[in-house]
């Protein structure tokens, strides 16, 4: 019988959406379909899942990510 292990990236790809900036933010933890947290340079960063993105705001600004990508890796014996 086959086992699955799921692993989530490092990092995310987080938008600004006042100056259009494209960073990458440590994934620090997630929930899918509900939230996401966001190291962005030494800060954390909540992202509340709206639809189809992840929208946060922090320092005045408005932050935007899509959902990280999984990989499932199928384990053998």
């Amino acid at each position: 019988m086959a086992q699955y292990r799921e692993e989530l990236p490092k990092t995310v790809s987080v938008t600004c959406t006042d100056n259009e900036k494209v960073v990458e933010a440590d994934l620090f933890s997630y929930q899918e379909d509900k939230h996401m947290d966001v190291i962005l340079n030494t800060v954390r960063v909540r992202l509340v899942w709206k639809g189809r993105y992840f929208v946060g705001n922090q320092f005045g600004y408005e932050f935007t990510a899509k959902p990280p990508h999984k990989v499932v890796f199928k384990q053998h014996r």
